[in-house]
């Protein structure tokens, strides 16, 4: 169960970092060379000083439902004094505070923390009941526990409070004077903030028995992942289990709309275009048959070299006279393909983070800790289609046709009737449609372990889970302009006006409903005395899916989560096998 919110405290600044964008990191961040490295440390630790730049801040057990704990500026010696008479290791140890300012692929704001926490409260539906790990540790705990990734420690205080004898400890991705409002336990400690790289020199080898690594593939490039394993196996204790979750970074297929066209819509002012073979109108053809496994996830997915070019250009913004004889959902869908190619070339070409990376961190593994020791397990999620709900629903006749389903009187039902008929459209049917939840169904090593199943979820919560990689670009669009502003000043294209910009990802925002053919908004298209019989049931609660969801047909496909479990072997290692 989700902990529970607490009365926001105040934040603690820190005197001597206000105004500095200062940014704390648990790895190398894309983008970050050695020479920006050093070019920051240059420009930044002088002002600062060496007493700030590696300064150590005492966290205590009283305090450590702060993320950062810092003391006043008014007296730093009496801390230090008191930090160094302290016997017990564990009740200050440092937090360590990395000053250099360097770029961030995504906006880590109030909207990227509630996707988190939604990701994991999604994790607890799935994970085994009375677990907090995909890893089943049956009647053992772990005793002690080590969480890396961006997080405000959602999850370490979920663990804490299932394993109550186990120490957990966590490097994390905040800002430096964000408090955390969720309710650590205390012995959740010490909460700290650093490079995961630079661990060498806080915790010893073979320290915990158990290490989760949530989701970091947008914070470390293709070519770190070695160093970066290399250093949680020298941390992880023999016979100790590493968990390692990758929500894949690719977009759900894009539907035809079930709208019937009501006459041209007016053009796009401008349109953002990239140099490659594209076709505007998405059949639907790829979402009709299931994703067997994680390479055809990434095959279909990824574009071959053929198809694209690896050096993108972006082309003259012009209107499109022909764009004035379709929908606005096939304008839609090709503003939103353009920006989601750009988004992935952008990874590729600037931070060399490869999305759907999961190949990538399964060769590092296996470079790492060998071969034998990785259990790989995958979660496939799909929006189950409309077609399954009013088939399997009361029908009545042999026509076969869509029964009508009294509406309940609401006002806004009534709006949109009557707008309907004004318009000349005849009787009200609605296009849009929105399921009850997701079907999810589990493999293990490629082979299907489980049937289909349906995961009751609110409307809000649905809309969460299936566009979460599109929250994911939304987040990162700040990087993505920064990126096209380098084609503009290369002279690759001309200048987009940065209000034109903001358009095309609000719009891109308002359209990841649509793209389901979901209504714009939270809407009940059905009230309770008249819902079809399945639909009833299925509201109800979570139960095993028909088999006509089985085949996936009609099915869209909006996440792949894929988990390593893998073992240190029992022998005494302190270097992996690929640096001994």
């Amino acid at each position: 169960m989700a902990p529970k919110h607490h009365t926001k405290t105040a934040e603690r600044h820190i005197p001597e970092l206000e105004n500095v964008p200062c940014y704390d990191i648990e790895t190398y961040q894309a983008g970050a060379s050695p020479s920006d490295i050093k070019e920051h440390a240059d420009t930044l630790l002088p002002r600062l000083g060496k007493a700030i730049s590696m300064k150590k801040f005492p966290l205590s057990r009283k305090n450590s439902n702060q993320p950062v704990s810092a003391g006043s500026s008014k007296d730093k010696s009496e801390e230090d004094a008191e930090s160094s008479t302290s016997s017990d290791e564990e009740e200050s140890e440092p937090v360590w505070i990395n000053p250099i300012p360097t770029e961030r692929i995504q906006t880590y704001d109030h909207y990227a923390r509630a996707n988190d926490r939604r990701t994991n409260d999604l994790y607890a539906e799935l994970v085994k009941e009375g677990q907090a790990t995909f890893y089943d540790f049956e009647d053992t705990v772990p005793s002690r526990v080590l969480s890396i990734g961006r997080s405000d420690g959602y999850w370490v205080s979920r663990a804490a409070t299932m394993w109550p004898s186990t120490m957990c400890k966590q490097i994390f991705h905040t800002d430096v004077v964000e408090p955390c409002y969720w309710s650590l336990d205390t012995h959740v400690k010490p909460m700290k903030k650093g490079d995961f790289f630079k661990v060498h020199s806080i915790y010893p080898d073979n320290y915990f028995d158990f290490i989760r690594i949530a989701n970091i593939n947008l914070q470390i490039r293709d070519e770190e992942w070695d160093q970066f394993l290399g250093e949680v196996y020298r941390v992880l204790s023999p016979g100790g289990i590493v968990e390692i979750i990758d929500d894949i970074l690719f977009f759900p297929s894009i539907l035809p709309s079930r709208h019937r066209s009501r006459g041209p819509m007016p053009p796009r002012i401008i349109q953002l275009k990239t140099v490659r073979n594209t076709t505007f109108e998405d059949d639907g053809s790829d979402s009709a048959s299931p994703r067997s496994s994680l390479d055809s996830v990434e095959t279909s997915l990824r574009r071959t070299p053929s198809n694209r070019r690896h050096n993108v250009e972006l082309c003259h913004p012009a209107i499109d006279l022909e764009a004035v004889a379709h929908s606005s959902h096939v304008l839609d869908t090709a503003m939103a393909k353009e920006l989601e190619f750009v988004f992935e070339e952008m990874l590729r070409q600037r931070f060399r983070v490869t999305p759907g990376s999961s190949t990538v961190i399964e060769d590092a593994i296996h470079r790492t800790f060998g071969s034998s020791s990785i259990s790989i397990y995958e979660c496939h999620l799909s929006v189950p289609p409309r077609e399954f709900f009013e088939e399997a629903g009361d029908r009545t006749g042999a026509s076969g046709r869509r029964p009508s389903t009294k509406r309940s009187n609401t006002f806004g039902q009534f709006i949109r009737k009557a707008t309907d008929v004004l318009r000349g459209h005849g009787e009200y049917e609605s296009p849009y449609w929105q399921p009850p939840g997701l079907m999810y169904q589990w493999r293990h090593d490629g082979e299907l372990v489980s049937q289909p199943q349906l995961l009751k979820l609110s409307p809000e919560d649905l809309e969460w889970h299936a566009a979460r990689n599109i929250q994911i670009l939304l987040e990162c669009q700040d990087a993505m302009k920064k990126w096209i502003e380098e084609f503009v000043a290369a002279g690759k294209t001309p200048p987009i006006p940065e209000k034109t910009l903001a358009h095309y990802f609000s719009d891109y925002e308002q359209f990841k409903r649509r793209r389901f053919n979901w209504p714009s908004v939270w809407l009940d298209f059905f009230d309770e005395e008249s819902k079809p019989n399945l639909l009833r049931r299925l509201s109800d609660a979570n139960g095993p899916a028909q088999p006509a969801l089985a085949s996936g047909q009609g099915s869209v496909e909006v996440r792949t989560i894929r988990i390593f479990h893998v073992t240190k072997p029992s022998g005494y290692f302190v270097d992996s096998p690929t640096t001994s």
